[in-house]
């Protein structure tokens, strides 16, 4: 979570245009809907999805020479391509997938090809991450200790005063 003054710093904005950016996201409507908390003493917090709406409004914006208006236009478009708002019906793709969007735990839904790729992303990711500790495991055993000569309390026990 970012606060106003981490966004204005990552992005080096000041205070005034950091406002003009997220007025021009928020009059789309929805785009903010579920990505501004309250944080630690009423603290308005952004999350990682406003950064990122910020860095392609600004690209769009400077390198493409529209208003903040048309910019934030282009990336809602952008963004509501890859996901759709809970409704009655089951969306253009079919799929239903329950999960955090953003910051708001909200129904989304998503091509097919998109959660096939994704849950083998995880696959390959999980595959990884077992082989990596089966060898930490392996690595850990060959370190235990070896089965002790004597015992200790004999030790102690014959040593002088």
């Amino acid at each position: 979570m970012y606060a106003r003054q981490d966004l204005m710093r990552i992005l080096g904005l000041s205070y005034r245009q950091l406002r003009e950016r997220l007025a021009a996201l928020d009059a789309i409507d929805g785009m903010l809907d579920g990505k501004i908390k309250r944080g630690h003493h009423g603290r308005t917090e952004y999350t990682p999805a406003v950064l990122e709406m910020l860095r392609k409004l600004d690209a769009l914006a400077a390198n493409h020479n529209l208003s903040l208006g048309q910019a934030a236009g282009e990336v809602a478009s952008h963004v509501k391509e890859y996901t759709y708002p809970k409704s009655d019906t089951h969306g253009p793709y079919g799929n239903r997938v329950k999960g955090n969007v953003g910051s708001a735990r909200q129904d989304v839904y998503i091509a097919p090809e998109i959660v096939i790729k994704m849950q083998a992303e995880e696959i390959t990711w999980l595959r990884g991450r077992v082989e990596h500790l089966e060898r930490k495991v392996d690595a850990l055993l060959s370190l235990a200790l070896p089965k002790p000569r004597r015992r200790w309390s004999r030790w102690l026990r014959g040593r002088p005063r």
